[in-house]
Parts: structure tokens; C-alpha cells; sequence
């Protein structure tokens, strides 16, 4: 073989070698592979959503939904009319709107200065929604005090613990939603010191609610017992 053949030999050699070569280029070897994957991961915090709805006390308790009236869209007592004996009841529904548990307390407050007349209202209440339509049912209605001395405790007329809709009802607390009878008596006792007045310029019913210490975490339901007043 003569040296230019050999020179070109070495030159084919060495292309064949680079095109060898790039064809290599972006291709791997090949080896067993697996994986495994965990999908639809959530954080999401809690929702904590109560409401109130009412309906008129000397009648039955609803038993729809259509029978109860939103609390936000207006006043609950309305008379004007007071006088000794004088008895007036609502029916109030507190519901669980959320997925979180709550503790509530239905709380009366005046939009102001309130009078003596607080002092001559008497308030029951009732565990368990009941129609309030003759003057013996108050009977097996419990005593809590004067309107004056509710206005001025923290714990309110009403005050409990609700848990979410789909939660296992425990220790006395109830599920979803909770219906009580709130009644006003002026004292027969009141004479005409107390004609003409009110207990303010006007006061409102609230539904105040906190979270409950019942819902765990990866140790136990205590997480969040030192938040939670």
C-alpha cells in the first residue's frame, strides 16, 4: 500500500470514527428505572362560620328550613307594648355553617346607655326549642336571671357547643345545629315608675363564636388548648 493510500485510509478511518461518534451524541444507556407518586396532597385550614335564624315563639318550632328567619336581616323583638305580666318567646336556631367545632354564646346587647327597665324583664330559656303559646309552658323553662343581668355576663342567655355537620355527637355537644326558646316577662311587680320606657335606643341579639378544642393533629387535641379562651 503506498503512502498516499494509507494517508487516505487514516482520513476515512477517522471520519467514520467522528460520525460514530456524534451519532452517540444525546443518547443514554439504558437502565432499569421506577418511580413512585403520591398525588392530590392538601394543606387547607378550617373554616369556623356560625349563624342565627329565629322564628316566633308562641308557634311551632320549624321544621324547614323556609320556617326560620335569618337573624341579620332585621330586628327579633319588636313589641312596643310592654306592661307587667306582658310574656314574649323566640325561638332561636344557632347552626354550625363551617367544619371547624364551636362554642357559642348568644349574647343581648344594648346600642347604648340601658335603663332600669332591664331590671323588671325577666329571661328563660329553654333547651330544646318549645312552643310557648299558654303561660304554664313556662313551667319547664329554666330562670336565668333579669335582662340587666344577662347584658352584663359574658356567658350570655344561651351559650353551648356545636359541632360540624358529619361529626359523632360527645360530651353533651350536638351536631349541625342547635334550636332554643328565648322568653322576656316583665315582672308583675313593676308599677308606674316603668311606664314609658325603653331598655335603650335599641339593643341587639349576637351569636358569638370560638373555636372548640376538639379537632387532632398528628399527637393529640391539645394543640390548640392554649389559644382558645
Amino acid at each position: 500500500m503506498t503512502k498516499r493510500n494509507t494517508k487516505r485510509g487514516i482520513i476515512v478511518s477517522m471520519i467514520v470514527l467522528t460520525m460514530c461518534f456524534a451519532s452517540l451524541v444525546g443518547t443514554t444507556f439504558a437502565w432499569f428505572t421506577d418511580s413512585v407518586t403520591s398525588a392530590g396532597n392538601i394543606i387547607q385550614t378550617g373554616t369556623l362560620d356560625v349563624n342565627m335564624y329565629w322564628a316566633e315563639g308562641n308557634a311551632d318550632v320549624p321544621t324547614t328550613d323556609s320556617g326560620w328567619t335569618p337573624a341579620n336581616t332585621g330586628a327579633i323583638f319588636t313589641e312596643t307594648k310592654w306592661e307587667p305580666g306582658c310574656v314574649v318567646a323566640k325561638h332561636l336556631k344557632v347552626t354550625n355553617e363551617g367544619n371547624l367545632a364551636l362554642k357559642y354564646s348568644v349574647n343581648i346587647t344594648p346600642t347604648g346607655e340601658y335603663t332600669d327597665l332591664a331590671n323588671v324583664i325577666d329571661v328563660y330559656f329553654v333547651d330544646g326549642a318549645t312552643k310557648i303559646d299558654e303561660r304554664s309552658n313556662l313551667n319547664g323553662a329554666t330562670y336565668v336571671g333579669t335582662l340587666k343581668q344577662l347584658i352584663e355576663d359574658n356567658d350570655g342567655a344561651a351559650y353551648g357547643t356545636i359541632l360540624p355537620v358529619g361529626a359523632t355527637a360527645e360530651n353533651g355537644a350536638v351536631v349541625g345545629e342547635k334550636t332554643v326558646t328565648i322568653v322576656f316577662k316583665m315582672k308583675t311587680t313593676a308599677d308606674n315608675e316603668y311606664q314609658d320606657k325603653e331598655i335603650g335606643s335599641s339593643f341587639v341579639v349576637k351569636v358569638l363564636a370560638t373555636q372548640l378544642n376538639y379537632e387532632s393533629d398528628d399527637i393529640d387535641n391539645n394543640y390548640d388548648a392554649g389559644l382558645i379562651p
